[in-house]
């Protein structure tokens, strides 16, 4: 899409493309210098939080008090 719409001869499109990557790997250098690894038993559900019931292949919402 970008080359065609460009006009630009093709070393100046070399050019262009170049400059294209050069931003997309810094910022996927920046989003991988920020990222934090996620440990298997933090993705587990709490014991409290409470699961919908339901009634063959229906969900009900509704939540119900119990202690």
């Amino acid at each position: 899409v970008v080359a065609q719409f460009s006009g630009l001869v093709q070393w100046a499109e070399f050019i262009l493309f170049s400059c294209l990557l050069l931003v997309v790997c810094l910022i996927f250098s920046i989003m991988g210098y920020n990222y934090v690894p996620i440990k298997p038993e933090d993705l587990q559900e709490p014991a409290d939080k409470q699961i919908p019931y339901t009634q063959g292949n229906m969900i009900n919402l509704e939540t119900k008090k119990t202690k």
